[in-house]
């Protein structure tokens, strides 16, 4: 509630079974300028995706850094 007003928020992660009932009273974080924009605070909901995005980022690193070793070592071999 946010100058006496109620807002109402669904998940953007879900779960079987369900993390929550429904109507049942969670930990929000949010905006004070825009709170229609509520996350539920709790871990995964807040750092799911960027973990996905930044294993992402971290693996095609290793790969092209693996890839450039693997070549320039071949280069400086051949020479």
């Amino acid at each position: 509630m946010v100058d006496g007003e109620t807002y109402t928020m669904n998940s953007s992660s879900y779960s079987s079974p369900p993390a929550y009932h429904v109507g049942q009273a969670v930990r929000v974080v949010y905006d004070k300028a825009n709170p229609s924009k509520a996350r539920i605070d709790n871990f995964w909901e807040l750092w799911l995706l960027p973990i996905i995005f930044i294993s992402i980022a971290v693996l095609f690193g290793l790969v092209f850094n693996i890839y450039m070793g693997v070549s320039l070592f071949q280069r400086m071999r051949a020479r």
